[in-house]
C-alpha cells in the first residue's frame, strides 16, 4: 500500500465547498428546526470571525465543552478554520475530565448547560483565558450574538499543516485517558473528512447517507467521522434530543434515516429491543458499527432484522478508522467473513510482528502495527509513552491480530489479555466464541483473570427463553480446547455492562463475578 502524494485541499476546505455546492439543502434537522448548508456555512464565517477577534489564531488551544446542536458542528468547523487545537472534553466525568484539561490554554467555549461544569469541577477557564459560550451565558462572551462576518462561501484556511488540530482521548480502560494528538496534516489525509482519499468501499458507505442519524455527541470523534461521509457526499444529519436507543429508534422511522454509527453494546441492544421489531427500520441503508467484536451469529441475525445493510469498521483513538467490512464482502465471501474485522483503507499499511518484531507469516498471529497519513502525531504530555508507541513512522495498536490469504485482517484481542498455557497462546475471542456458538448463549465475552495468571473468566448473557448450564458447556469448551485449567469461572449475567466508548466495563463485570454463582 502506498501513502501517495498527500491531497491539495487542506482541511476543512472540502467540507466547505461541499456545503456550498448545493446552498438551498438541509444540513442539519434538530427538533423542529431545519439548518440549511448555507445557513451552517454563514453561521461558520460568523464564529471564525469572533475566534479572530478574540485573539484565535494558528495554534490556539481551544477547549470545547457544549451540548451537540448544530451551532456546536459550526462552532467546531470555525475552530479548525482559525487553526486551533481543539479539547473537547466529555461532561460528568470530574476525574478524567480534570486530567484531560490542558495546562495552557486560550479559551473556553461553554453553554449554559455545562459552565457550572467547567468553572466547578473542572476549575476552568484560568485567568488568562477567555470564557465564550453558544447562547447566553453569565460571564461569558456569546459568540452568537457576535457580530456578523463576511459570509456566503467558502472562508480562507488559516490551519498551519504541523499544527495540532484535535486531541482525542481514549476510553481510559487500561488506566488513565490517555490523550490522542491529530496534525491538521493528518486530517486532511483523512479517510473520511477527505473525499480525495475515499476508497469505493467508503465512497459507497457515503453515498448511504442521504439522511444521517447521529448517535453520540460531538466530542466523540468516531461519530463525528462518520456524520462527515454524510455531509461531504450531500447528505442531511439529524441530530436527536436524546441518545438512548430506544429514543433513537422512532426518529429512525420518522426521519427515513438511511445511516448511522453505533457502538457494538448498542448493536447489541437493538437486537433485544422488542422495539426494533415493531419499528420500521426499512429505510436504513447502511449502519456502520465498532468496538468490541460482534459474534458472528448476531451479525447474520441483524442482518436478517436489518437487510444488507452492515458495516464493521476497526480503528482507535490513535488512529481513526483503519479497516472496513461491507456488505459486499459478506455477498461475497458468505456470513464466516463476520469473524474478520475488515480490509485495511487503501492508505493504512499493515504489519503483524512476532514478539522478536519480525514479520508473521500470512495467518500467523501477532503484534499489529500500523502506519497511515492521518495517525495520531504523539500523546499529549507523554513522552515516554509515545516513544514506546510510534517508532520510525509505525504504530503499535496493542492488539494481537493476523491477516489472512483475502486481505481480511481479524482482530484477536489485546496484547495484555492474551493468555499463555503450555507455551500456546489463547485470546478472549477465540474462547469467547466457543461459547457464543452455543443456542442457548446470546453473548459471550472473555477476560483474563487478573489475579489468576494463565485463566480466563467467563460471562455469558443468555439467549431469550434459555438458561444454559454453565458447568456443562465450561466442560465442552474445555474439551475442545483440550485446556481442563484454562476457564476459571463463568458467570450468566443479564447484559454486558459497556462504558461510554463502547467497551466492556471490566470493574462492572468482575463485580458481578464475585457475586454467588448461579
Amino acid at each position: 500500500m502506498t501513502h501517495g502524494t498527500p491531497p491539495a485541499t487542506p482541511f476543512p476546505a472540502a467540507l466547505l465547498t461541499a456545503l456550498a455546492g448545493d446552498p438551498s439543502r438541509a444540513a442539519f434537522i434538530h427538533g423542529s428546526r431545519t439548518v440549511t448548508r448555507q445557513e451552517l456555512l454563514d453561521q461558520i464565517d460568523r464564529l471564525a470571525g469572533a475566534y479572530a477577534r478574540y485573539g484565535l489564531g494558528p495554534g490556539s488551544t481551544l477547549v470545547v465543552l457544549v451540548d451537540t446542536r448544530p451551532e456546536t458542528f459550526a462552532a467546531y468547523v470555525a475552530g479548525y478554520l482559525t487553526g486551533c487545537r481543539l479539547v473537547p472534553l466529555k461532561p460528568g466525568f470530574p476525574d478524567a475530565g480534570r486530567r484531560q484539561v490542558p495546562a495552557e490554554t486560550d479559551a473556553w467555549l461553554v453553554d449554559r448547560h455545562t459552565v457550572g461544569y467547567a468553572r466547578g469541577e473542572l476549575g476552568g477557564p484560568g485567568p488568562r483565558a477567555a470564557l465564550l459560550s453558544l447562547g447566553p451565558c453569565d460571564g461569558a462572551v456569546d459568540l452568537l450574538a457576535a457580530g456578523r462576518g463576511t459570509s456566503g462561501g467558502p472562508a480562507a484556511v488559516r490551519a498551519r499543516p504541523q499544527d495540532i488540530a484535535r486531541v482525542v482521548y481514549t476510553s481510559g480502560s487500561s488506566g488513565v485517558p490517555k490523550g490522542c494528538a491529530h496534525s491538521y496534516a493528518a486530517l486532511t489525509s483523512h479517510w473520511a473528512w477527505q473525499p480525495d482519499t475515499w476508497s469505493p468501499a467508503v465512497r459507497q458507505l457515503a453515498a448511504r447517507g442521504e439522511r444521517h442519524l447521529l448517535t453520540q455527541p460531538l466530542e466523540y470523534a468516531v461519530g463525528g467521522d462518520f456524520m462527515g461521509l454524510s455531509l461531504l457526499s450531500g447528505g442531511t444529519v439529524v441530530i436527536p434530543e436524546d441518545y438512548r436507543l430506544d429514543t433513537l429508534l422512532p426518529v429512525i422511522e420518522r426521519h427515513r434515516v438511511t445511516s448511522l454509527f453505533l457502538g457494538s453494546g448498542a448493536l447489541y441492544r437493538l437486537l433485544a429491543s422488542p422495539l426494533a421489531r415493531t419499528t420500521d427500520l426499512g429505510s436504513l441503508r447502511g449502519l456502520t458499527f465498532a468496538g468490541y467484536p460482534v459474534h458472528p451469529a448476531r451479525l447474520v441475525e441483524a442482518a436478517e432484522l436489518l437487510g444488507p445493510v452492515l458495516h464493521q469498521s476497526y480503528g482507535q483513538c490513535e488512529t481513526g478508522s483503519l479497516a472496513l467490512l461491507t456488505p459486499a464482502d459478506a455477498e461475497r465471501h458468505g456470513p464466516g467473513v463476520w469473524h474478520a474485522t475488515g480490509r485495511p483503507h487503501p492508505s493504512v499499511d499493515i504489519d503483524i510482528r512476532d514478539q522478536d518484531g519480525r514479520c508473521a507469516a500470512t495467518g500467523e498471529a501477532g503484534n499489529l502495527y500500523i502506519r497511515s497519513p492521518y495517525q495520531m502525531s504523539h500523546y499529549v504530555d507523554a513522552p515516554e509513552l509515545t516513544a514506546r508507541t510510534l517508532h520510525e513512522g509505525w504504530l503499535r495498536t496493542g492488539d494481537v491480530a493476523r491477516l489472512d490469504a483475502d486481505g481480511f485482517l481479524h482482530v484477536l484481542g489485546r496484547e495484555g489479555d492474551t493468555v499463555t498455557v503450555d507455551g500456546r497462546d489463547f485470546h478472549p475471542r477465540t474462547v469467547a466464541d466457543r461459547f457464543a456458538a452455543h443456542p442457548e448463549v446470546r453473548q459471550a465475552l472473555v477476560l483474563p483473570a487478573g489475579d489468576a495468571p494463565a485463566r480466563v473468566d467467563v460471562y455469558l448473557v443468555p439467549a431469550p427463553g434459555n438458561r444454559p448450564d454453565p458447568a456443562a458447556l465450561t466442560r465442552r469448551v474445555r474439551a475442545e480446547l483440550d485446556l481442563p485449567d484454562l476457564i476459571r469461572s463463568v458467570t450468566l449475567i443479564d447484559e454486558v455492562p459497556w462504558n461510554a466508548h463502547a467497551k466492556p466495563d471490566r470493574d462492572a463485570l468482575a463485580l458481578q463475578r464475585d457475586l454467588p454463582r448461579r
